[in-house]
């Protein structure tokens, strides 16, 4: 698996608790310096699950 972190305006993510951090807010961030894109890459097994 890879991805791409890059801010997307109208895009968020939200995290337990009820947090919501729009990507506006991250690419604004970086805009002035104090963030960045990043690359996510990652691997595993495959999972399979029967109901």
């Amino acid at each position: 698996m890879w991805d791409r972190y890059n801010w997307n305006k109208g895009k968020s993510a939200t995290f337990p608790g009820g947090i919501v951090i729009e990507d506006a807010d991250m690419e604004h961030r970086h805009t002035v310096g104090i963030g960045q894109e990043l690359d996510m890459q990652g691997s595993s097994s495959i999972f399979t699950h029967a109901y």
